[in-house]
């Protein structure tokens, strides 16, 4: 196909190109090859990525220090204690 045909009538092209690659020219010299992408294929978590489901895991920066909790030494222990006899989160006090 020209180049001259392919700018008159784009549709037709691209119908074509639904079944084997077109090859423009241009002064008869190939210059564009036109083809069909086939879709990748989308896994679950690409699809709940998408919708905002979830999001990917951000990576640990090494130069921000964990938090430090200031509490004193008797409500640590609490803590420690109901966290060991499955109480609950330790950090939801």
């Amino acid at each position: 196909m020209t180049l001259t045909e392919f700018n008159q009538n784009p549709s037709y092209a691209t119908r074509l190109a639904r079944t084997e690659d077109v090859t423009i020219t241009d002064r008869g010299t190939p210059t564009f090859v036109l083809s069909l992408v086939t879709p990748q294929p989308t896994t679950k978590i690409d699809e709940l990525r998408k919708v905002g489901l979830i999001q990917p895991a951000q990576p640990v920066r090494p130069d921000r220090p964990f938090p430090v909790l200031d509490v004193s030494p008797a409500v640590a222990r609490e803590m420690i204690e109901d966290f060991e006899a499955g109480r609950g989160d330790p950090l939801a006090y």
